[in-house]
């Protein structure tokens, strides 16, 4: 099983637009939600929060 390199210390709120693009990339890009996320999370993430903002701590 894949686990994250580390824990990211924010709260992500997914919205229903954000949540319904995820579902739609994950079902056009990937066998399963797990792969997706596992490809995806970090850049997902370091668009929503720049790698600047996380050094600093949030």
């Amino acid at each position: 099983m894949w686990e994250p390199p580390f824990v990211y210390p924010v709260t992500i709120k997914i919205t229903k637009d954000m949540k319904n693009k995820l579902e739609r990339a994950c079902t056009e890009r990937c066998t399963s939600r797990s792969e997706f996320i596992r490809v995806h999370l970090d850049k997902i993430l370091s668009e929503i929060y720049p790698k600047e903002h996380m050094k600093e701590g949030g």
